[in-house]
């Protein structure tokens, strides 16, 4: 389930800080090294989820901006802290309700990062379009990665 991340700030402060120095965060934050906790107040236009199970206990997060003049949806950002499908589940959900609410959703991804093949599956369900930029992103590793921008656009 999907609750407004102010909600359970604390929470998701203390799980981000565990994971700050993971390679998961380079996946999340998008550029290696990075070092910063996301910002979790609530700011207009920016929507800032804490994903809960069963247990009301934090399992990830998800954020988006939406651009109200282009209807717009972009800056995707989610992070798993447990192998938990309720996650999928409750993100393909918002991202339904989206796609059925506005005109445009775009969103970039890393190359390596497990969800991967749900995003390219997402993307061709919807008919959007999937761009490579090659060699990119630099991981911690010291390798250069693709990354992918994916679109879906509402049809008239």
């Amino acid at each position: 389930m999907l609750v407004p991340a102010i909600s359970k700030k604390q929470e998701l402060e203390q799980k981000f800080a565990e994971h700050l120095y993971d390679d998961t965060m380079f996946f999340y934050n998008g550029y290696s090294h990075c070092n910063v906790l996301p910002d979790l107040e609530p700011r207009e236009n920016i929507y800032k989820w804490a994903i809960v199970n069963k247990n009301n206990e934090v399992i990830g997060y998800f954020t988006y901006y939406i651009e109200p003049q282009a209807n717009n949806v972009c800056s995707f950002g989610l992070y798993s802290f447990e192998n938990d499908t309720t996650i999928g589940i409750d993100v393909y959900k918002k991202i339904k309700e989206l796609i059925k609410n506005n005109r445009r959703l775009e969103w970039r991804m890393i190359d390596t990062n497990p969800v991967k093949k749900y995003y390219d599956h997402l993307c061709k369900h919807y008919h959007g379009n999937r761009v490579i930029l090659h060699k990119v992103v630099k991981s911690p590793s010291g390798k250069f990665l693709n990354e992918y921008i994916y679109e879906i656009l509402k049809e008239d």
